[in-house]
């Protein structure tokens, strides 16, 4: 699992450690739609949450698509975004299916600038090992 995956499974675990406050663990199962064994799995970080879960998290408990992928703004989204997402469901999800796409194309291209840079280390370190 990348790092980024794992950053962005420790903020859904955040955001369940946050409901489980207010709501019991069958009732967040069901609006998540994950068995409670699958719960627990990822509970215990056996198991990353899958985007039906984040999209879900997302949908029906308000929670910032923007903090959950990128970290930045709040947990839970202001009531003008809570509005504009009630008005437009289909927004929400296409909102987080842009967040994502973007995450992954920057993460990929950060990716490819680790791997260049770890060549011309390796090159370095070939030519002074040579001298």
């Amino acid at each position: 699992m990348k790092d980024y995956k794992i950053v962005i499974n420790k903020r859904v675990l955040e955001c369940i450690v946050f409901l489980l406050q207010y709501e019991k663990q069958a009732e967040i199962c069901h609006n998540l739609g994950v068995k409670p064994a699958k719960f627990s799995e990822i509970m215990n970080e056996r198991m990353a949450a899958g985007l039906d879960i984040i999209q879900n998290l997302c949908i029906k408990y308000n929670v910032s698509p923007t903090w959950l992928l990128l970290g930045e703004g709040e947990m839970l989204r202001t009531a003008e975004a809570q509005e504009a997402s009630a008005a437009a469901p289909e927004t929400a999800n296409s909102h987080v299916a842009t967040l994502i796409n973007i995450l992954n194309n920057t993460l990929a291209e950060k990716d490819k600038q680790i791997d260049r840079l770890l060549s011309i280390i390796e090159k370095n370190n070939l030519n002074q090992s040579q001298q």
